[in-house]
């Protein structure tokens, strides 16, 4: 099963009008709607739908209606009526300046022409949903990408994790041959406890000792893989890229060689660029 990017752009066009959608990375999902007038009871049925094709990102949908005449303004007269009668009812005939306030409320004044909105209501609902069809499948291949790029990353953490064991492997000589040459550097070589110095050899080792720490990179790494074959796997892979990091740190921390160090900071490298994509994932 494909996994969706974050990043997505689609639109579709009718008679008299234009749904524009377009989708930015987000922590969760947010649905933000522009509709015109008259059409206000389209934002629910945006958000309950954009909610079943998407679990995340910053979602902007747009309705744009196009005009019926050039210019003018044109007056809804059946509700101004209705709102003078209201006004009357309550508090007599209404003052010039409630005129003006009444003129002001939403659909009963449009300035540039008008759009016979309840006519194409059953159309633009039906633009809803490819809209936001291909918005989904933008985003599909915005995964599509993003999958080739963790995988490449993925490969070129393994790596760093074979190059850290093959490293590893030679710290015990390191340690015993550096403290061996620093003791004898303090002190006379007749007075060199060799039970003493295997004992202190042994601790360091213990000490310097990153096998866990390769081993837990090596399965972390694997469980990623794993997790590019699911639907919305983004916070999981956040969690896991944590957990690299983690490791790699410790594996930095006890590294006793240059080599093995080098190796280290390479991964927190990699690790960095692979979380920076998995912030793109849905």
């Amino acid at each position: 099963m494909a996994f969706q990017g974050m990043t997505g752009v689609a639109s579709v066009a009718g008679r008299g009008w234009t749904w524009n959608a377009r989708s930015v990375n987000g922590r969760g999902l947010d649905v933000r709607c522009r509709i015109p007038g008259g059409l206000e009871w389209l934002e629910p049925a945006v958000r309950e739908r954009a909610g079943r094709l998407m679990t995340r990102g910053s979602i902007s949908l747009s309705l744009e209606l196009e005009s019926d005449e050039e210019t003018g303004v044109v007056v809804n007269h059946a509700v101004l009526d209705d709102l003078v009668h209201i006004v009357e009812k309550r508090a007599g005939p209404p003052s010039p300046a409630a005129l003006a306030g009444l003129l002001a409320v939403r659909g009963v004044v449009t300035v540039g022409g008008t759009t016979n909105t309840a006519a194409m209501a059953d159309e633009v609902t039906s633009g809803l949903d490819v809209v936001l069809d291909r918005l989904v499948e933008s985003r599909l291949g915005e995964g599509v990408r993003l999958a080739g790029v963790i995988g490449g990353l993925l490969d070129d953490i393994d790596d760093l994790v074979a190059l850290a064991h093959d490293e590893s492997s030679g710290e015990p000589e390191r340690i015993r041959r550096a403290l061996d040459e620093r003791v004898r550097d303090l002190v006379d070589d007749a007075s060199i406890d060799d039970t003493r110095l295997a004992q202190e050899v042994a601790l360091l080792v213990s000490r310097s000792d990153v096998r866990e720490e390769i081993d837990r990179l090596a399965a972390h790494t694997a469980a990623v893989r794993d997790l590019l074959g699911q639907a919305s796997p983004g916070r999981q892979l956040g969690f896991f890229c944590q957990e690299l990091l983690r490791e790699a740190n410790t594996l930095s921390s006890k590294s006793q060689s240059v080599p093995l160090t080098n190796a280290a900071l390479n991964l927190k490298v990699a690790i960095d660029r692979l979380r920076e994509q998995a912030q793109n994932v849905e």
